[in-house]
């Protein structure tokens, strides 16, 4: 399943000038009042060189209110992406995927047993590929594995949002959550290699989803 996932669009600067007109207020002041209506997206900028980039920030899980996300959610999730970009610049642009987060959810109701199982995975392999265990002492409820191009992260996450004082959802109590982050170098290589664009559509694929958590989890914690 899908957790969360980044895009983004480019405005020129004439595009920019003119919402800080129509609104009579800076773009990122704009952009903060659809963040505080927008369960789940968040947008943000920055000047570039030549262009102004907006940032397209999305929690799939809190803009549908739930856990379980599916291939067919692409479009309500497309469609609220959309609301929020026509609503800052008044019609709709593409976007450009550059990370994307997928997970999968292991309800274990005991504490005890989540505690067990972060013990033994702390105990697994220092390095899988590119990827190397981040931060053995940092990081005391989770594991997690780093490259330039991909981030895996096991962690329990009623703990993570105790930790963070944040609320924790139904759907997100006694999870033991498994994460595969695809970064942008990533997403590139698979544009360049295999000519899948980055575009959301091609990796909300529920097959493609699996075969990622398959092919990096199963190499560490294993069957």
């Amino acid at each position: 399943m899908i957790h969360t996932i980044q895009l983004y669009t480019n405005l020129s600067f004439e595009e920019k000038g003119s919402i800080e007109s129509r609104f009579n207020k800076s773009i990122k002041e704009v952009m903060k009042d659809i963040n505080n209506k927008k369960q789940g997206i968040k947008l943000s900028g920055i000047n570039r060189a030549c262009h102004y980039q907006v940032t397209v920030f999305v929690d799939v899980t809190k803009l549908l209110n739930r856990g379980n996300v599916y291939e067919e959610d692409y479009y309500e999730v497309k469609e609220k992406i959309d609301e929020a970009i026509e609503g800052l610049v008044g019609y709709s642009l593409e976007l450009t995927l550059m990370r994307i987060d997928y997970r999968i959810d292991k309800y274990i109701n005991s504490k005890a047993k989540r505690l067990i199982l972060m013990h033994l995975y702390k105990k697994m392999i220092d390095k899988y590929g590119f990827k190397v265990k981040k931060g053995k002492k940092k990081y005391k409820t989770s594991v997690r594995y780093d490259s330039k191009s991909m981030q895996i992260i096991i962690y329990d996450k009623e703990q993570e949002r105790e930790d963070n004082k944040k609320y924790c959802e139904d759907y997100e109590k006694n999870i033991l959550r498994f994460e595969v982050k695809l970064l942008n170098k990533h997403l590139n290589y698979n544009k360049r290699k295999y000519n899948i664009e980055k575009e959301l559509k091609y990796y909300f694929n529920e097959e493609l989803q699996m075969k990622y958590m398959l092919s990096n989890i199963q190499k560490i914690v294993y069957r």
